[in-house]
């Protein structure tokens, strides 16, 4: 409700801004750059509601389908397609992907930040990304690994917070959520995201699907 009460603010907002620029060639130079930046102010706490909106819909319950990863995978990859062609970046997937019993929306939220996230903080051109998927006693793990410079042994928990960014990913545009947002969707699965803190270079965030989410 207050995601949605601060959606209708800002379209407000937006609009009186698209008013201003309509009347641009009697504002002064200095004026018009107010505008801009009111207009980028905007644009960021639109980014921000569209988050805080999926991590309240992450931790809702999952409408739990069987789901081909075979499927699912290549639709994540052709959503970040600008970023990979942007960064030239190499992204490997295991080739044997299962089908799982999962909601499709939230899985594949949970991929695409994962991902996305492996892509941004890899190295600025040319970084490789990998995306494992392994049986283990009670279901699947699935790995996301990075080429990028890692996270601190005691910021590895501080990430999963809520509008928690560290100080060296500021370089990239986010709201503090993504992680946030990808451990909820785990925890109503029944499963688990964490770091790995065994890596030596960059990160890999491990999350697992339980079978009991088969229902």
């Amino acid at each position: 409700m207050v995601v949605h009460d601060l959606e209708s603010s800002l379209l407000a907002a937006s609009a009186h801004i698209e008013m201003l620029r309509r009347a641009e060639p009697g504002l002064s130079q200095d004026q018009k750059d107010h505008v801009d930046r009111i207009a980028r102010s905007l644009a960021r706490m639109r980014r921000l509601s569209a988050a805080a909106r999926e991590y309240a819909r992450a931790g809702s319950e999952p409408q739990l389908e069987s789901v081909a990863l075979d499927g699912l995978v290549p639709e994540v990859l052709e959503t970040l397609a600008p970023l990979i062609d942007e960064r030239q970046a190499e992204v490997v997937v295991d080739p044997e992907l299962p089908v799982v019993r999962a909601d499709r929306t939230q899985l594949g939220q949970l991929l695409e930040n994962l991902l996305s996230n492996a892509i941004k903080y890899g190295p600025r051109l040319g970084g490789r990304v990998t995306l494992g998927v392994s049986r283990v006693r009670d279901g699947w793990r699935m790995a996301v690994s990075d080429q990028g410079p890692g996270v601190p042994a005691e910021d590895q928990e501080r990430i999963f917070e809520a509008f928690r960014r560290l100080p060296g990913s500021r370089r990239e545009p986010g709201s503090g959520l993504g992680l946030a947002i990808c451990r909820r969707v785990a925890q109503a699965h029944g499963g688990t995201l964490r770091l790995d803190g065994r890596t030596r270079r960059g990160a890999t965030f491990v999350f697992t699907l339980p079978d009991l989410a088969r229902g």
